[in-house]
């Protein structure tokens, strides 16, 4: 009887042990080598409990336009930059917050954040507020590029960061503000008359001067008059180097008699090739020429007698002659 429950405490044992133990190595008796068997892992299995959540995919936030007034953007002056951000989806988008620049997890410094603008007025980043799933809504900058910046495209950045499931979200985009520059030319001369006769050919001349700072390319010189011919009234120079002057005389012919507009134009390229002009006009009034029979009508007889000889004179009084 003793023997009996000795031997079942030691099957219990074993059979504890072989539950208990991760692994049992199994001798394999013709090989001798020993093969290791992990055991299946017990999953439990419920019947109720909290389901996972899935996360809900967080709003897009695009800048959709963006417009620049006055539209030509030149360096020194200042112009207005507004942005047109759109939440692409059905989501919400809470605290947005625009920032003209790198965010600080981009590394962006302070000296090239802006990409060349300078925010005048209030700090580089605006806030927005709620933005509602398929709405847009727009923020405004007053910004200025650097005196003496290169023309071209420059490339600004902007950051859009928002709130959404209480994480903050940021994206970052780019702009291409494009920057132009303005010749500076001056006419230092207009020389012609004020007053011509119809059909007398007049002589004009012009000295146009480059007072900037850079060549310009493609330069054409022209003089045009409406109701008039001009004799070489255009010359094509090529280019014209900063500080520099360039005339042209011509000679003009009125046709009709009036208030002639004459206009001096200088054709340019700019710096992204399109065509640039510079005009001035002058004014030269124009007489009709009088008609030859009025001028011998209108004319005195001359006199052969002048009142000048005093001898002719003293004879008509001493003989009472012409009394």
């Amino acid at each position: 009887m003793r023997r009996s429950w000795v031997a079942r405490i030691l099957a219990l044992s074993v059979a504890l042990a072989l539950l208990i133990a991760p692994a049992v190595a199994v001798a394999d008796p013709d090989s001798g080598d020993t093969t290791e068997t992990v055991p299946a892992p017990i999953v439990p299995t419920t019947t109720g409990g909290v389901a996972a959540v899935t996360p809900t995919p967080a709003p897009v936030v695009v800048v959709r336009s963006y417009a620049t007034t006055p539209v030509r953007v030149t360096p020194g002056t200042e112009f207005d930059l507004t942005l047109t951000l759109y939440n692409a989806t059905s989501r919400r988008a809470d605290n947005v917050v625009v920032s003209l620049g790198q965010s600080a997890a981009a590394g962006g410094t302070a000296a090239a954040a802006t990409g060349g603008l300078t925010v005048l007025g209030t700090g580089n980043a605006k806030y927005l507020g709620l933005l509602k799933g398929k709405t847009e809504d727009t923020v405004t900058f007053h910004v200025i590029v650097t005196p003496g910046t290169a023309p071209g495209a420059l490339t600004v950045p902007v950051t859009v960061s928002f709130e959404h499931q209480d994480a903050r979200q940021e994206v970052a985009y780019t702009l291409g503000v494009l920057v132009e520059r303005d010749a500076v030319l001056s006419l230092v001369t207009a020389e012609l008359p004020e007053t011509v006769m119809l059909g007398e050919t007049f002589d004009a001349s012009f000295e146009i001067a480059n007072a900037g700072t850079y060549a310009l390319s493609g330069v054409m010189l022209r003089v045009q008059a409406g109701e008039a011919d001009v004799a070489d009234g255009t010359y094509f120079l090529g280019t014209m180097d900063a500080a520099t002057t360039e005339g042209l005389d011509v000679q003009i012919t009125p046709e009709s008699a009036g208030e002639l507009e004459v206009v001096f134009v200088v054709s340019y390229r700019d710096d992204f090739g399109r065509p640039q002009e510079y005009r001035e006009t002058r004014t030269v009034s124009v007489e009709d020429a009088p008609d030859p029979a009025d001028v011998e009508e209108g004319a005195e007889a001359p006199d052969d007698e002048s009142e000048d000889n005093w001898f002719v004179s003293f004879i008509k009084a001493l003989f009472g002659i012409g009394s």
